[in-house]
């Protein structure tokens, strides 16, 4: 049964007064932002510094400061470099598709509110989801890290070039009884600081490279790495020199005279399962999207509705990762592959 809530940010409540409040507060940030703006030094398409001004671009009823590069000849503006970037869509429709978003409306509930194509609204809210990863997710984790993984399965929803018989075949088979070359793994961290990180790997086990590529940049030295029973967090933990406690093992403590364990990483993967059964369903290339935005979740349940939504609007705005509409066809759970 069609529903027009999918239960986002549940513990905030939203009616007319604070949408008139996050839609002024996002505009003032929105026009100091250009007022102030970015100082453009160089070209976003080939980094020269000899670049001048050029007038002025309009987009929709948007304007913004047009610059030439005298090396590249290509022009640019200072949204070129954000999600905004090749939209014709007024300001005010994007700020109130960030208050719809935090509301938790479906996609077919924001396209009838605010008149856009479910299309448009689609790729909006991926543009967005896209654009926060590295503001809800740590750069760094440290002393006690909880580590676990958990098995996807592949979800090819909205691929259109897989036959029908194919997609009854696969419908035969469960979570569990997926073969191997359809299943994905999602790893899964949390601190004592309560950073968290998950992101999905295209593999169906995640051995001593996975483990290598993802923690090290992740974990800091001196850190107690408390991992499910797995040979490749071991051997990483081993080379890494850091400190090992597996789950059941009962070795270290904490302060308070708890035994470490990994029970929160492994509950924010079981939650993450249950989280997008209220999509219907995510395509496998877009797992990482989802789990952006299920951390944002997670961090903004205590935050007042108006703060969440105006912070979302920063993030875009701020955000250099651009992912057009024609990128789409191209993301991969990896990220976007840029066509020859």
């Amino acid at each position: 049964m069609w529903t027009n809530k999918l239960d986002l940010f549940s513990t905030n409540q939203c009616n007319e007064e604070f949408k008139e409040i996050y839609i002024k507060d996002c505009l003032n940030y929105y026009y100091d932002f250009f007022k102030s703006a970015k100082n453009i030094t160089k070209c976003p398409h080939c980094g020269s510094i000899n670049i001048i001004k050029y007038g002025y671009t309009k987009s929709g009823s948007n304007m913004y400061k047009r610059h030439l590069c005298k090396c590249c000849d290509k022009t640019f503006s200072e949204v070129t470099t954000s999600p905004l970037s090749y939209s014709k869509k007024d300001i005010h429709v994007w700020i109130q598709y960030l208050g719809c978003m935090a509301k938790g409306m479906t996609l077919k509930a924001i396209s009838e509110e605010l008149k856009i194509n479910i299309k448009t609204a689609f790729a909006w809210r991926h543009k967005i989801l896209s654009s926060i990863e590295n503001k809800v997710m740590t750069s760094e984790l440290s002393h006690h890290v909880q580590v676990d993984d958990f098995m996807m399965r592949k979800n090819l929803k909205g691929n259109k070039k897989i036959f029908l018989e194919t997609k009854k075949i696969r419908l035969k088979y469960s979570r569990f009884e997926a073969p191997m070359n359809e299943r994905i793994r999602v790893i899964s961290c949390i601190d004592d600081s309560e950073n968290i990180v998950l992101r999905g790997i295209d593999n169906s086990v995640v051995n001593y490279e996975d483990a290598r590529k993802f923690l090290s940049p992740l974990v800091k030295p001196k850190s107690i790495l408390c991992t499910a029973r797995n040979f490749s967090y071991i051997s990483f933990a081993k080379k890494n020199r850091f400190r090992i406690e597996l789950e059941r093992s009962k070795r270290y403590k904490t302060k308070t005279g708890e035994y470490l364990d990994n029970k929160t990483a492994r509950n924010n993967g079981f939650n993450f399962i249950r989280y997008t059964e209220k999509f219907m369903g995510i395509a496998t290339k877009y797992v990482n999207y989802y789990l952006n935005l299920y951390v944002w979740d997670i961090k903004n349940k205590a935050t007042q509705f108006c703060v969440a939504v105006k912070q979302l609007f920063i993030n875009l705005l701020n955000s250099n990762k651009v992912l057009r509409t024609v990128d789409f066809k191209n993301v991969t759970l990896d990220g976007v592959v840029v066509s020859g």
